[in-house]
């Protein structure tokens, strides 16, 4: 990992501000993603898309069970054995984190993001799709200033290295921020796209109430 620790130290060592991080990073992003969007409908974009979704879920199965195993290895030891892995905490620790990052993008992509859902109750039809617009850009934003913020102490890890475990550098557990708030960042620009053209994901409201029948006409 010493070329990986070298090329990351050299493009964070003069970290850009936020004005010239976004006008390089958030161009090239909402580039990206436009150019996914024009192109959702082929066959390549499909099967990266069907790939990429098929791996993350593959990733949050993949997760849990280590954190399974390793909460029930941990018990084990010290309830049965009085002893225990000293790398097994700060592990599941991180775990945690990548398992939020993860099944925050698989979120996003299907609309079930954290959310306090008032546009799905007092919106309709064009007005949700534009205030939806709204949000998602906002959200998107966001998160490009948080992978900001993720590469400045991305950078400071760099300056001044530790070892998190098992010989693991705490650069490469930090790396996960702004790779995450990054990928974030193209879901929502992607997702305002999806507003603009009225294919985003119904919103769990939409779906409830396409699942209730409605009343029976009472009997005569």
């Amino acid at each position: 990992m010493n070329w990986l620790e070298a090329a990351l130290r050299e493009r964070t060592q003069d970290a850009p501000g936020f004005g010239a991080f976004l006008s390089s990073v958030g161009v090239s992003l909402v580039t990206v993603a436009l150019v996914t969007f024009v192109l959702r409908h082929t066959p390549p974009v499909r099967f990266l898309r069907a790939q990429l979704d098929r791996l993350l879920g593959g990733l949050v199965a993949t997760l849990l069970l280590a954190m399974v195993v390793l909460s029930i290895l941990q018990i084990v030891l010290r309830n049965v054995f009085e002893s225990g892995l000293l790398w097994i905490d700060p592990l599941l620790r991180h775990l945690v984190l990548l398992l939020a990052f993860t099944g925050a993008l698989i979120a996003t992509s299907m609309k079930r993001h954290v959310q306090i859902n008032v546009i799905g109750r007092l919106f309709r039809g064009t007005a949700e799709r534009w205030v939806g617009l709204v949000v998602a850009c906002v959200a998107a934003l966001v998160c490009l200033a948080l992978a900001h913020a993720s590469v400045q102490l991305l950078a400071s890890e760099l300056e001044f290295p530790e070892t998190v475990f098992l010989d693991v550098p705490s650069w490469a557990v930090v790396l996960v921020f702004p790779l995450s708030f990054l990928l974030l960042s193209f879901r929502f620009t992607f997702l305002a796209l999806q507003e603009i053209a009225g294919e985003s994901p119904r919103s769990v409201e939409g779906e409830a109430e396409g699942l209730v029948a409605p009343d029976r006409e009472p009997d005569a």
